[in-house]
């Protein structure tokens, strides 16, 4: 089994990312009329790898979302508890974006989402130094699998850019 096991996380380290590819076992979308690209990746100078997401959106539009996914999901049994937790920081100035934070996404047998938690997220401060976010959840009779995900999200009817450092 997997008992006592920390990172159900396929590829961590971020093997296979640079400029337009989150790496293996990842999948970057923009939903809403956001768009996302891997602006880069790397190891930090603690040692640490990562890469830069690109998020951005124009002047209209409700509800926009770029989103860092992992597949395959992690299986949950119930009454397991999981954590999705990464250290975001956001690089530049950032225009317009509500939240940079991580949610832990549950899943049926079917593969349909059937909730999502969220850490705290809103951009303020502006996350200018890297900043750990976690969210955990307990796996019930309806869950069979969870996903760490990562969520930038920008405000309804105006432009939004943010560059956000994932680790």
């Amino acid at each position: 089994g997997i008992a006592g096991r920390t990172n159900l996380v396929p590829n961590s380290e971020f093997v296979g990312a640079g400029v337009g590819t989150p790496g293996a076992g990842w999948t970057l979308a923009g939903f809403n009329g956001a768009s996302a690209a891997v602006a880069g990746a790397g190891i930090d100078t603690d040692g640490a790898a990562y890469i830069d997401v690109a998020a951005s959106g124009g002047a209209t539009g409700t509800n926009r979302a770029v989103q860092l996914d992992i597949t395959p999901r992690a299986i949950m049994e119930p009454g397991w508890i999981l954590t999705a937790a990464a250290t975001l920081q956001v690089i530049g100035s950032p225009t317009n974006v509500t939240n940079v934070r991580v949610a832990l996404a549950e899943f049926n047998g079917g593969g349909s989402q059937t909730e999502q938690q969220f850490s705290g997220g809103a951009v303020t401060p502006l996350l200018t130094a890297a900043e750990r976010r976690s969210v955990s959840g307990v796996g019930d009779a309806t869950v069979a699998r969870a996903a760490l995900r990562i969520d930038i999200r920008g405000a309804n009817d105006v432009a939004f850019a943010a560059t956000v450092r994932v680790k």
